[in-house]
């Protein structure tokens, strides 16, 4: 019985995790700024695994390093809860 409640919770925290929460992966940039991979609150188009650049290419822009920046401006203020170092293969999932 401990364990199917213990299974029950893990399952209803993950579950939370994948609906309220973006894994942002932001590559480096020429200006010398840091890539990074955060975990952030889910705001406005985000979706579970995402970039700047994904959300030009699903504008409908040109993807480019102003491009990301105005479309992460464009986005509702949100939380930051976790940040790590960048990781290109999330970056690459999120440009397919």
């Amino acid at each position: 019985m401990r364990l199917i409640l213990v299974f029950l919770v893990a399952a209803g925290l993950g579950a939370a995790f994948v609906t309220f929460c973006t894994v942002l992966v932001t590559p480096a940039a020429e200006t010398g700024t840091v890539g990074k991979t955060e975990i952030v609150e889910r705001r406005g188009r985000l979706r579970f695994l995402d970039s700047p650049e994904a959300l030009c290419r699903r504008s409908g822009m040109v993807a480019s390093t102003g491009c990301g920046r105005a479309a992460m401006a464009a986005q509702p203020p949100g939380r930051t809860y976790l940040t790590l170092p960048y990781i290109d293969f999330l970056y690459q999932q999120t440009l397919n």
